[in-house]
Protein backbone atom coordinates (compact mmCIF):
# COMPACT_ATOMS: atom_id res chain seq x y z
CA UNK A 1 0.00 0.00 0.00
CA UNK A 2 0.82 3.54 -0.70
CA UNK A 3 1.64 6.21 2.41
CA UNK A 4 -1.16 8.75 2.35
CA UNK A 5 -0.20 11.93 1.36
CA UNK A 6 2.62 11.59 -0.49
CA UNK A 7 2.36 10.16 -3.85
CA UNK A 8 0.77 10.34 -7.73
CA UNK A 9 -0.48 7.75 -9.65
CA UNK A 10 0.09 6.76 -13.48
CA UNK A 11 -2.65 5.31 -15.62
CA UNK A 12 -1.61 4.21 -19.03
CA UNK A 13 -3.88 4.01 -21.75
CA UNK A 14 -3.10 1.23 -24.84
CA UNK A 15 -5.34 2.87 -27.63
CA UNK A 16 -5.33 1.50 -31.11
CA UNK A 17 -3.73 4.60 -32.63
CA UNK A 18 -2.20 6.50 -29.99
CA UNK A 19 -1.14 5.18 -26.11
CA UNK A 20 -2.64 8.44 -23.58
CA UNK A 21 -0.76 8.81 -19.98
CA UNK A 22 -2.51 10.41 -17.65
CA UNK A 23 -0.96 11.75 -14.02
CA UNK A 24 -3.31 12.53 -11.14
CA UNK A 25 -2.24 13.59 -7.66
CA UNK A 26 -3.87 12.20 -4.62
CA UNK A 27 -6.99 15.20 -4.71
CA UNK A 28 -7.28 13.81 -7.80
CA UNK A 29 -6.42 16.62 -9.95
CA UNK A 30 -4.59 15.91 -13.55
CA UNK A 31 -1.64 17.21 -13.09
CA UNK A 32 0.08 16.14 -16.52
CA UNK A 33 -0.95 14.33 -19.51
CA UNK A 34 0.48 12.81 -22.84
CA UNK A 35 0.13 11.28 -25.90
CA UNK A 36 2.09 9.34 -28.48
CA UNK A 37 0.76 7.44 -31.63
CA UNK A 38 1.28 4.55 -34.03
CA UNK A 39 0.77 3.10 -36.91
CA UNK A 40 -1.70 -0.14 -38.08
CA UNK A 41 -0.15 -2.72 -40.54
CA UNK A 42 -2.35 -4.02 -43.29
CA UNK A 43 -0.48 -6.77 -44.99
CA UNK A 44 -3.31 -8.22 -46.16
CA UNK A 45 -7.02 -7.62 -46.87
CA UNK A 46 -8.96 -7.94 -43.49
CA UNK A 47 -5.42 -7.55 -41.80
CA UNK A 48 -4.83 -5.59 -39.79
CA UNK A 49 -1.57 -5.59 -36.84
CA UNK A 50 0.40 -3.30 -34.69
CA UNK A 51 4.15 -4.26 -33.63
CA UNK A 52 4.00 -4.57 -30.02
CA UNK A 53 7.16 -2.91 -29.69
CA UNK A 54 5.78 0.35 -31.20
CA UNK A 55 3.46 -0.10 -28.70
CA UNK A 56 6.23 0.20 -25.44
CA UNK A 57 8.18 2.48 -27.79
CA UNK A 58 5.64 5.33 -27.36
CA UNK A 59 4.62 4.23 -23.58
CA UNK A 60 8.17 4.97 -23.13
CA UNK A 61 8.31 8.47 -25.35
CA UNK A 62 4.90 9.26 -23.26
CA UNK A 63 5.96 8.79 -19.77
CA UNK A 64 9.69 10.68 -20.50
CA UNK A 65 7.69 13.74 -21.70
CA UNK A 66 5.68 14.12 -17.95
CA UNK A 67 7.80 16.84 -16.62
CA UNK A 68 6.17 16.32 -12.98
CA UNK A 69 8.44 14.43 -10.68
CA UNK A 70 8.41 10.69 -11.86
CA UNK A 71 9.98 9.53 -8.80
CA UNK A 72 6.90 10.47 -6.79
CA UNK A 73 4.71 7.90 -9.12
CA UNK A 74 3.92 5.31 -7.04
CA UNK A 75 1.46 3.13 -8.17
CA UNK A 76 0.82 2.38 -12.33
CA UNK A 77 -2.67 1.19 -13.76
CA UNK A 78 -3.03 0.43 -17.16
CA UNK A 79 -6.21 0.16 -19.67
CA UNK A 80 -6.09 -1.17 -23.20
CA UNK A 81 -7.71 -1.22 -26.38
CA UNK A 82 -9.62 -4.91 -26.61
CA UNK A 83 -9.83 -7.92 -28.46
CA UNK A 84 -5.86 -7.77 -29.85
CA UNK A 85 -3.76 -10.82 -29.48
CA UNK A 86 -0.14 -10.95 -28.83
CA UNK A 87 1.44 -14.31 -29.02
CA UNK A 88 4.85 -14.22 -27.00
CA UNK A 89 7.82 -16.82 -26.85
CA UNK A 90 9.28 -18.89 -23.82
CA UNK A 91 11.91 -16.15 -23.62
CA UNK A 92 9.37 -13.15 -23.44
CA UNK A 93 9.84 -12.15 -26.58
CA UNK A 94 6.49 -11.34 -29.07
CA UNK A 95 6.32 -14.06 -31.88
CA UNK A 96 5.86 -11.05 -34.74
CA UNK A 97 3.20 -8.84 -35.22
CA UNK A 98 -0.69 -8.55 -33.31
CA UNK A 99 -3.27 -9.27 -34.45
CA UNK A 100 -5.99 -6.26 -33.19
CA UNK A 101 -9.45 -5.81 -32.92
CA UNK A 102 -10.13 -4.58 -36.35
CA UNK A 103 -8.46 -7.58 -38.02
CA UNK A 104 -11.37 -9.61 -39.47
CA UNK A 105 -9.04 -12.31 -40.91
CA UNK A 106 -10.44 -15.51 -38.80
CA UNK A 107 -14.08 -15.43 -40.06
CA UNK A 108 -14.12 -19.13 -41.09
CA UNK A 109 -13.04 -19.58 -37.40
CA UNK A 110 -15.54 -17.75 -35.98
CA UNK A 111 -18.19 -19.58 -38.71
CA UNK A 112 -17.54 -22.81 -37.02
CA UNK A 113 -17.23 -21.68 -33.28
CA UNK A 114 -21.14 -20.29 -33.75
CA UNK A 115 -21.90 -23.73 -35.37
CA UNK A 116 -20.29 -26.19 -33.13
CA UNK A 117 -19.75 -24.23 -29.72
CA UNK A 118 -22.07 -21.28 -29.91
CA UNK A 119 -24.55 -21.96 -27.49
CA UNK A 120 -22.03 -22.74 -25.12
CA UNK A 121 -20.33 -19.77 -25.89
CA UNK A 122 -23.61 -17.58 -25.38
CA UNK A 123 -24.51 -19.13 -22.18
CA UNK A 124 -20.80 -18.69 -20.80
CA UNK A 125 -20.24 -15.50 -22.51
CA UNK A 126 -23.19 -13.85 -23.51
CA UNK A 127 -21.81 -12.93 -26.37
CA UNK A 128 -21.56 -14.74 -30.33
CA UNK A 129 -18.68 -15.73 -32.16
CA UNK A 130 -17.75 -13.40 -34.40
CA UNK A 131 -14.29 -12.53 -36.33
CA UNK A 132 -12.79 -10.07 -34.35
CA UNK A 133 -12.75 -11.97 -31.12
CA UNK A 134 -9.43 -12.92 -29.54
CA UNK A 135 -11.06 -16.44 -29.50
CA UNK A 136 -11.25 -16.68 -32.97
CA UNK A 137 -7.65 -15.33 -33.58
CA UNK A 138 -6.21 -18.07 -31.51
CA UNK A 139 -8.03 -20.35 -33.62
CA UNK A 140 -6.69 -18.75 -36.32
CA UNK A 141 -3.21 -19.34 -35.61
CA UNK A 142 -3.71 -22.77 -34.21
CA UNK A 143 -5.23 -23.65 -37.77
CA UNK A 144 -3.83 -21.72 -40.10
CA UNK A 145 0.12 -21.02 -38.68
CA UNK A 146 0.29 -24.19 -36.45
CA UNK A 147 4.21 -23.74 -36.30
CA UNK A 148 3.70 -20.17 -34.43
CA UNK A 149 0.78 -21.73 -32.66
CA UNK A 150 3.34 -24.15 -31.05
CA UNK A 151 6.11 -21.67 -30.52
CA UNK A 152 3.72 -19.49 -28.22
CA UNK A 153 4.29 -20.03 -24.43
CA UNK A 154 1.42 -17.17 -23.89
CA UNK A 155 -0.86 -15.60 -25.07
CA UNK A 156 -2.17 -12.40 -24.08
CA UNK A 157 -3.69 -9.04 -24.93
CA UNK A 158 -2.50 -5.66 -25.97
CA UNK A 159 -2.47 -3.82 -22.61
CA UNK A 160 -1.16 -6.75 -20.79
CA UNK A 161 2.34 -6.61 -22.90
CA UNK A 162 2.81 -3.41 -21.56
CA UNK A 163 2.67 -5.05 -18.03
CA UNK A 164 4.69 -7.64 -19.48
CA UNK A 165 7.38 -4.96 -19.85
CA UNK A 166 6.87 -3.54 -16.84
CA UNK A 167 6.92 -6.43 -14.45
CA UNK A 168 8.44 -9.90 -16.68
CA UNK A 169 4.92 -11.33 -15.72
CA UNK A 170 1.86 -12.68 -17.95
CA UNK A 171 -1.01 -11.80 -16.26
CA UNK A 172 -4.70 -10.26 -17.76
CA UNK A 173 -7.76 -9.22 -16.34
CA UNK A 174 -11.23 -10.01 -16.12
CA UNK A 175 -12.61 -7.75 -18.18
CA UNK A 176 -10.02 -8.27 -21.14
CA UNK A 177 -10.48 -11.90 -21.10
CA UNK A 178 -14.87 -11.42 -20.59
CA UNK A 179 -14.50 -9.12 -23.88
CA UNK A 180 -12.69 -12.00 -26.00
CA UNK A 181 -15.49 -14.63 -25.20
CA UNK A 182 -12.63 -16.49 -23.09
CA UNK A 183 -14.47 -15.76 -19.65
CA UNK A 184 -17.13 -17.63 -17.94
CA UNK A 185 -18.81 -14.62 -16.60
CA UNK A 186 -20.63 -15.64 -13.85
CA UNK A 187 -17.40 -17.25 -12.08
CA UNK A 188 -15.61 -14.16 -13.28
CA UNK A 189 -12.88 -17.25 -14.68
CA UNK A 190 -11.93 -18.20 -17.69
CA UNK A 191 -13.85 -20.78 -19.21
CA UNK A 192 -12.01 -23.75 -18.63
CA UNK A 193 -14.21 -26.48 -20.33
CA UNK A 194 -14.65 -24.42 -23.15
CA UNK A 195 -11.05 -23.45 -23.69
CA UNK A 196 -10.04 -26.48 -23.12
CA UNK A 197 -11.87 -28.45 -25.82
CA UNK A 198 -10.51 -24.72 -28.43
CA UNK A 199 -6.66 -24.57 -26.74
CA UNK A 200 -3.86 -25.53 -24.56
CA UNK A 201 -5.10 -23.66 -21.53
CA UNK A 202 -1.26 -23.78 -20.20
CA UNK A 203 -0.84 -20.67 -23.45
CA UNK A 204 -2.97 -18.73 -20.90
CA UNK A 205 -1.95 -16.22 -18.43
CA UNK A 206 -2.84 -15.64 -15.04
CA UNK A 207 -6.16 -14.03 -14.55
CA UNK A 208 -7.33 -11.15 -11.58
CA UNK A 209 -9.29 -8.79 -10.99
CA UNK A 210 -8.72 -5.14 -12.69
CA UNK A 211 -7.97 -3.65 -9.29
CA UNK A 212 -5.59 -6.22 -7.91
CA UNK A 213 -1.76 -5.52 -7.73
CA UNK A 214 -0.12 -7.78 -10.05
CA UNK A 215 3.82 -7.17 -9.82
CA UNK A 216 6.58 -4.35 -9.23
CA UNK A 217 8.51 -2.76 -12.08
CA UNK A 218 11.62 -4.53 -12.65
CA UNK A 219 15.11 -1.99 -12.16
CA UNK A 220 16.12 -1.83 -15.50
CA UNK A 221 12.37 -0.76 -16.61
CA UNK A 222 12.45 1.82 -13.80
CA UNK A 223 15.46 3.32 -14.46
CA UNK A 224 14.37 3.53 -18.50
CA UNK A 225 11.13 5.56 -17.14
CA UNK A 226 12.62 7.36 -14.17
CA UNK A 227 10.27 6.22 -11.54
CA UNK A 228 11.29 4.58 -8.22
CA UNK A 229 11.96 0.21 -8.65
CA UNK A 230 8.75 -1.93 -7.53
CA UNK A 231 6.71 0.39 -8.33
CA UNK A 232 3.23 -1.97 -7.48
CA UNK A 233 1.29 -2.08 -11.25
CA UNK A 234 -2.52 -3.02 -11.03
CA UNK A 235 -4.23 -5.70 -13.49
CA UNK A 236 -5.81 -2.92 -15.07
CA UNK A 237 -8.91 -2.93 -17.73
CA UNK A 238 -9.92 -3.17 -21.09
CA UNK A 239 -10.44 0.06 -22.68
CA UNK A 240 -14.25 0.04 -22.25
CA UNK A 241 -14.53 -1.54 -18.43
CA UNK A 242 -11.82 1.46 -17.84
CA UNK A 243 -13.80 4.44 -19.30
CA UNK A 244 -17.22 3.19 -17.72
CA UNK A 245 -14.88 3.48 -14.99
CA UNK A 246 -13.26 7.32 -15.64
CA UNK A 247 -16.89 8.35 -16.20
CA UNK A 248 -17.99 7.55 -12.79
CA UNK A 249 -20.20 4.60 -13.84
CA UNK A 250 -19.91 2.84 -10.51
CA UNK A 251 -23.35 2.22 -8.93
CA UNK A 252 -26.50 1.85 -9.93
CA UNK A 253 -28.97 3.99 -12.11
CA UNK A 254 -25.54 5.54 -13.63
CA UNK A 255 -24.72 5.39 -17.37
CA UNK A 256 -22.49 7.05 -20.11
CA UNK A 257 -22.46 7.92 -23.78
CA UNK A 258 -18.93 8.72 -24.92
CA UNK A 259 -17.71 9.95 -28.15
CA UNK A 260 -14.18 8.98 -29.06
CA UNK A 261 -13.70 6.76 -32.35
CA UNK A 262 -15.72 4.80 -31.62
CA UNK A 263 -19.38 5.44 -29.25
CA UNK A 264 -19.86 3.90 -26.50
CA UNK A 265 -22.76 3.44 -23.61
CA UNK A 266 -22.07 1.76 -20.58
CA UNK A 267 -25.15 1.52 -18.11
CA UNK A 268 -24.03 -0.02 -14.53
CA UNK A 269 -24.81 -3.29 -13.42
CA UNK A 270 -24.55 -4.21 -9.73
CA UNK A 271 -25.13 -8.00 -10.82
CA UNK A 272 -24.99 -10.37 -14.35
CA UNK A 273 -28.44 -10.45 -15.72
CA UNK A 274 -30.14 -13.43 -15.81
CA UNK A 275 -29.73 -13.21 -19.84
CA UNK A 276 -27.96 -11.55 -22.74
CA UNK A 277 -29.29 -9.45 -25.54
CA UNK A 278 -28.06 -10.20 -28.81
CA UNK A 279 -28.34 -6.19 -29.60
CA UNK A 280 -25.94 -5.49 -26.64
CA UNK A 281 -23.09 -6.66 -25.04
CA UNK A 282 -22.53 -7.46 -21.14
CA UNK A 283 -19.24 -6.91 -20.44
CA UNK A 284 -17.49 -7.07 -16.81
CA UNK A 285 -16.83 -4.12 -14.93
CA UNK A 286 -13.44 -2.79 -13.31
CA UNK A 287 -15.27 -2.92 -10.34
CA UNK A 288 -15.27 -6.47 -8.51
CA UNK A 289 -18.43 -8.53 -9.43
CA UNK A 290 -20.08 -6.30 -11.13
CA UNK A 291 -21.30 -5.60 -14.78
CA UNK A 292 -22.58 -3.08 -17.56
CA UNK A 293 -24.14 -2.93 -20.41
CA UNK A 294 -22.49 -2.07 -23.45
CA UNK A 295 -23.61 -0.77 -26.75
CA UNK A 296 -21.54 0.52 -29.51
CA UNK A 297 -21.53 2.68 -32.05
CA UNK A 298 -19.07 1.50 -34.22
CA UNK A 299 -17.81 5.06 -36.15
CA UNK A 300 -18.94 7.28 -33.36
CA UNK A 301 -16.33 10.31 -34.09
CA UNK A 302 -14.75 8.30 -36.91
CA UNK A 303 -17.71 9.56 -38.75
CA UNK A 304 -16.85 13.06 -38.27
CA UNK A 305 -13.11 12.81 -38.45
CA UNK A 306 -13.61 10.78 -41.85
CA UNK A 307 -16.03 14.19 -43.02
CA UNK A 308 -13.94 16.51 -42.30
CA UNK A 309 -10.47 14.67 -44.20
CA UNK A 310 -12.71 14.19 -47.23
CA UNK A 311 -14.83 17.18 -47.40
CA UNK A 312 -13.74 19.99 -44.50
CA UNK A 313 -10.99 22.37 -44.92
CA UNK A 314 -7.74 21.96 -44.79
CA UNK A 315 -6.23 23.38 -41.84
CA UNK A 316 -5.50 22.98 -38.68
CA UNK A 317 -8.43 23.86 -37.16
CA UNK A 318 -10.74 22.15 -39.55
CA UNK A 319 -13.12 20.47 -36.72
CA UNK A 320 -13.48 24.27 -35.13
CA UNK A 321 -15.27 25.40 -38.88
CA UNK A 322 -16.69 22.89 -39.54
CA UNK A 323 -18.83 22.41 -36.33
CA UNK A 324 -19.22 26.38 -36.28
CA UNK A 325 -20.36 26.40 -39.74
CA UNK A 326 -23.00 23.14 -38.49
CA UNK A 327 -23.85 25.11 -35.59
CA UNK A 328 -25.96 27.82 -37.75
CA UNK A 329 -28.29 24.79 -38.91
CA UNK A 330 -31.26 24.30 -37.05
CA UNK A 331 -32.24 21.17 -35.29
CA UNK A 332 -32.94 18.53 -38.25
CA UNK A 333 -30.11 19.36 -40.92
CA UNK A 334 -32.90 20.62 -43.50
CA UNK A 335 -34.55 17.12 -43.97
CA UNK A 336 -31.30 15.61 -43.99
CA UNK A 337 -30.19 11.89 -42.35
CA UNK A 338 -27.37 10.43 -41.56
CA UNK A 339 -26.76 6.42 -41.23
CA UNK A 340 -23.16 6.32 -39.29
CA UNK A 341 -22.33 3.04 -40.33
CA UNK A 342 -18.81 3.72 -42.41
CA UNK A 343 -17.43 -0.26 -40.97
CA UNK A 344 -20.87 -1.81 -40.56
CA UNK A 345 -23.64 -1.43 -37.82
CA UNK A 346 -23.28 -2.38 -34.11
CA UNK A 347 -26.12 -2.16 -31.59
CA UNK A 348 -28.84 -2.85 -32.77
CA UNK A 349 -28.48 -4.09 -36.10
CA UNK A 350 -24.91 -6.23 -35.54
CA UNK A 351 -24.75 -5.71 -39.28
CA UNK A 352 -21.74 -5.62 -40.30
CA UNK A 353 -22.35 -5.67 -44.34
CA UNK A 354 -24.15 -2.02 -43.61
CA UNK A 355 -22.82 1.34 -44.65
CA UNK A 356 -22.56 4.88 -44.28
CA UNK A 357 -25.16 6.53 -46.43
CA UNK A 358 -27.12 10.48 -46.86
CA UNK A 359 -30.59 10.30 -47.12
CA UNK A 360 -32.86 12.95 -48.45
CA UNK A 361 -29.54 15.13 -50.20
CA UNK A 362 -31.52 18.70 -51.45
CA UNK A 363 -30.03 21.22 -53.79
CA UNK A 364 -30.29 23.67 -50.54
CA UNK A 365 -27.93 21.86 -48.95
CA UNK A 366 -24.63 22.91 -47.76
CA UNK A 367 -21.70 21.75 -45.78
CA UNK A 368 -22.94 22.77 -43.01
CA UNK A 369 -26.04 20.72 -43.42
CA UNK A 370 -23.68 17.32 -43.97
CA UNK A 371 -21.65 18.43 -41.18
CA UNK A 372 -25.13 18.20 -38.97
CA UNK A 373 -26.10 15.27 -40.13
CA UNK A 374 -23.25 13.46 -39.72
CA UNK A 375 -23.30 14.48 -35.62
CA UNK A 376 -26.97 13.78 -35.57
CA UNK A 377 -26.74 10.61 -37.32
CA UNK A 378 -24.34 9.22 -34.43
CA UNK A 379 -26.33 10.62 -32.06
CA UNK A 380 -29.44 8.67 -33.45
CA UNK A 381 -27.51 5.29 -33.24
CA UNK A 382 -26.91 6.42 -29.29
CA UNK A 383 -30.16 6.55 -28.67
CA UNK A 384 -30.99 3.16 -30.48
CA UNK A 385 -28.59 1.63 -27.60
CA UNK A 386 -30.02 3.95 -24.65
CA UNK A 387 -33.66 3.08 -25.99
CA UNK A 388 -33.10 -1.03 -25.39
CA UNK A 389 -31.23 -0.25 -22.32
CA UNK A 390 -34.07 1.44 -20.91
CA UNK A 391 -36.53 -1.09 -21.53
CA UNK A 392 -34.68 -3.15 -20.01
CA UNK A 393 -33.52 -1.58 -16.67
CA UNK A 394 -36.89 0.81 -16.43
CA UNK A 395 -34.89 4.24 -15.57
CA UNK A 396 -35.32 7.32 -16.94
CA UNK A 397 -33.47 9.55 -14.79
CA UNK A 398 -30.27 8.08 -15.02
CA UNK A 399 -27.61 10.42 -14.86
CA UNK A 400 -25.42 10.08 -18.53
CA UNK A 401 -22.12 11.52 -18.31
CA UNK A 402 -20.96 12.36 -21.83
CA UNK A 403 -16.80 12.59 -22.08
CA UNK A 404 -14.25 11.36 -25.15
CA UNK A 405 -12.93 13.99 -27.50
CA UNK A 406 -16.33 14.35 -29.39
CA UNK A 407 -17.46 16.23 -26.40
CA UNK A 408 -14.71 19.07 -26.52
CA UNK A 409 -17.08 21.45 -28.70
CA UNK A 410 -20.01 21.86 -26.88
CA UNK A 411 -22.40 21.48 -30.30
CA UNK A 412 -22.32 17.33 -30.11
CA UNK A 413 -23.16 17.40 -26.50
CA UNK A 414 -25.83 19.69 -26.98
CA UNK A 415 -27.44 17.18 -30.08
CA UNK A 416 -26.83 14.82 -28.01
CA UNK A 417 -29.07 15.84 -24.89
CA UNK A 418 -31.75 16.66 -27.80
CA UNK A 419 -32.13 13.43 -29.57
CA UNK A 420 -31.86 11.58 -26.44
CA UNK A 421 -34.46 13.42 -24.41
CA UNK A 422 -32.20 13.76 -20.82
CA UNK A 423 -29.75 15.90 -19.57
CA UNK A 424 -26.95 14.82 -19.91
CA UNK A 425 -23.41 16.18 -18.17
CA UNK A 426 -20.11 17.13 -19.65
CA UNK A 427 -16.94 15.97 -17.85
CA UNK A 428 -13.83 18.18 -17.23
CA UNK A 429 -11.22 15.04 -18.22
CA UNK A 430 -12.59 13.28 -21.24
CA UNK A 431 -9.53 11.15 -21.76
CA UNK A 432 -12.00 8.86 -19.46
CA UNK A 433 -10.16 5.18 -20.14
CA UNK A 434 -6.26 6.78 -19.30
CA UNK A 435 -8.33 8.35 -16.16
CA UNK A 436 -10.24 4.90 -15.45
CA UNK A 437 -6.71 3.20 -15.48
CA UNK A 438 -5.69 6.25 -12.98
CA UNK A 439 -8.41 5.21 -10.84
CA UNK A 440 -7.74 1.68 -10.49
CA UNK A 441 -4.03 2.42 -9.34
CA UNK A 442 -4.94 4.78 -7.03
CA UNK A 443 -7.43 2.09 -5.29
CA UNK A 444 -5.30 -0.38 -5.76
CA UNK A 445 -2.40 1.06 -4.31
CA UNK A 446 -4.28 2.18 -1.52
CA UNK A 447 -4.51 5.61 -2.27
CA UNK A 448 -8.19 5.85 -2.59
CA UNK A 449 -10.07 3.22 0.11
CA UNK A 450 -12.82 2.93 -2.51
CA UNK A 451 -13.64 3.54 -5.70
CA UNK A 452 -16.44 5.82 -4.40
CA UNK A 453 -13.82 7.96 -2.86
CA UNK A 454 -12.16 7.68 -6.55
CA UNK A 455 -14.84 9.34 -7.71
CA UNK A 456 -15.42 12.01 -5.58
CA UNK A 457 -11.90 12.53 -5.93
CA UNK A 458 -11.12 12.14 -9.36
CA UNK A 459 -14.42 12.99 -11.70
CA UNK A 460 -15.18 16.46 -12.43
CA UNK A 461 -18.01 18.31 -14.21
CA UNK A 462 -17.30 20.85 -16.69
CA UNK A 463 -21.01 21.34 -17.48
CA UNK A 464 -25.00 20.23 -17.56
CA UNK A 465 -26.36 20.32 -20.62
CA UNK A 466 -30.19 20.40 -20.93
CA UNK A 467 -32.59 19.07 -23.69
CA UNK A 468 -35.61 21.42 -25.08
CA UNK A 469 -39.18 19.45 -25.12
CA UNK A 470 -39.72 20.85 -29.10
CA UNK A 471 -36.11 19.73 -30.32
CA UNK A 472 -37.00 16.38 -28.60
CA UNK A 473 -39.76 15.79 -30.49
CA UNK A 474 -38.58 16.69 -33.27
CA UNK A 475 -35.95 14.74 -33.59
CA UNK A 476 -37.96 11.77 -32.19
CA UNK A 477 -39.60 12.24 -35.77
CA UNK A 478 -36.27 12.42 -37.70
CA UNK A 479 -34.89 9.13 -35.57
CA UNK A 480 -38.06 7.30 -36.79
CA UNK A 481 -37.38 7.96 -40.52
CA UNK A 482 -33.69 6.87 -40.00
CA UNK A 483 -34.44 3.60 -38.20
CA UNK A 484 -36.83 3.23 -41.18
CA UNK A 485 -34.02 3.73 -43.67
CA UNK A 486 -31.89 1.69 -42.38
CA UNK A 487 -34.71 -1.25 -42.69
CA UNK A 488 -34.80 -0.16 -46.12
CA UNK A 489 -31.50 -0.20 -47.39
CA UNK A 490 -30.26 -3.32 -45.26
CA UNK A 491 -30.56 -5.73 -48.35
CA UNK A 492 -28.94 -2.82 -50.70
CA UNK A 493 -26.08 -3.19 -47.78
CA UNK A 494 -26.42 -7.17 -48.85
CA UNK A 495 -25.95 -6.76 -52.25
CA UNK A 496 -23.34 -4.33 -52.17
CA UNK A 497 -20.80 -6.45 -50.16
CA UNK A 498 -21.43 -9.17 -52.63
CA UNK A 499 -20.00 -6.71 -55.16
CA UNK A 500 -16.93 -5.98 -52.85
CA UNK A 501 -16.00 -9.27 -52.21
CA UNK A 502 -15.75 -9.80 -56.23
Amino acid sequence: MVEQGQGLVLGIDLGTSAVKVLVLDEEGNVLEKTQKSYDLIRPQKNQVEQDPEDWWQAVLAAVEELTIPKKNIRVIGLSGQLNGLCPMDEKGKPLGNAMIWLDQRAEQEAGMLKKEYGKEIWEQCFTEPAAMLSLSKVLWLKNRKPELYEKTSKFIFPKDYITHCLTGDYVTDVTDAGAAAMLDLKKRDWAHGLLGELMDRQKLPRLFESVEIVGETRPEVSGLLGIEPGTPVVAGAGDMAALALGTGVIEENTACATIGTAGHIASFLSSLPGEGDPSLWVMCHAVPDAYFWHGLVMTGGYCLSWFKDNFGPEREEGYDILLEEASSVPAGSGGLIFLPFLSGAATPFMDFSARGAFVGVDSANTRAHFTRAVLEGVAYNFRDSLDIIEKKKGFRDAELMVGEGGSQHPLWPDIMANVLGRQVTVLEELNSSALGAAMLAGVGGGIWPSFKEAKTRAIKIKEKKFYQEPVYRLYSNYYRVYTQAYKRLKDVYQELAGLRRN
